[in-house]
């Protein structure tokens, strides 16, 4: 590998956990005057946006997140043109989200990074597990539930894109890694669900004890 060519890869590497590490819901929060962290599950993700400030501060956090994470995809597919460098910038998107030097290397939980990177990849893949998120979300009112149903498909429909001819084998690993990164990010959430104790869909937020 030559010295360019090394570069490109730092920039997209560095790139993508920058983009990934913007605070947005944290940002929309601010503008409704309220600190986020603060309130339900002090994340920085669409969901407790949603339950900290309305549907409305949610919608702009889920498309913002969502850019974050296909510009991370963009800028490493400009710069490397390689399917292993799409899952650098994926993975490296969600952990970015997740784990932001912007707020003391705390953030959300990168659902809606690691779908909209996945769509960059794949769209029908990501838009298959997006409707599969929607269907659980409606029928059993838990979107933890349904993030944990919608990262656990994608790896499956992204296997059936690859066996039909489509898509680089890299996506397939980059769908099995997101997957197992959003799951240990939600492993509280699973407890609560078990427990009987997970936050259904419109409950509003409460203070963080």
């Amino acid at each position: 590998m030559n010295q360019q060519f090394i570069a490109h890869i730092a920039v997209a590497a560095v790139g993508a956990f920058l983009l990934g590490s913007i605070p947005s819901g944290y940002l929309v929060g601010r503008l409704y005057g309220k600190d986020v962290r603060k309130w339900g599950s002090g994340k920085t993700g669409a969901t407790n946006v949603w339950r900290s400030v309305g549907c409305t501060g949610a919608a702009v956090t889920l498309v913002l997140d969502a850019c974050k994470a296909v510009g991370a995809i963009w800028l490493a597919t400009f710069l490397v043109h390689t399917g292993w460098a799409q899952l650098m910038a994926g993975m490296l998107a969600i952990l970015g989200h997740n784990y932001t030097p912007f707020l003391s290397w705390k953030g959300g939980r990168g659902v809606v990074a690691a779908l909209a990177a996945m769509a960059a990849m794949s769209l029908p893949c990501a838009l298959a597990a997006a409707v599969v998120a929607i269907v659980v979300a409606v029928l059993w009112r838990y979107m933890s539930l349904a993030s944990l149903a919608a990262v656990t498909v994608m790896p499956v429909f992204m296997i059936v894109y690859r066996l039909s001819g489509g898509g680089s084998p890299w996506w397939l690993i980059y769908a099995c890694l997101a997957a197992l990164t959003i799951w240990l990010s939600h492993l509280e959430n699973v407890k609560r669900l078990l427990a009987g104790k997970e936050r259904r869909l419109g409950e509003p937020a409460t203070p963080v004890r």
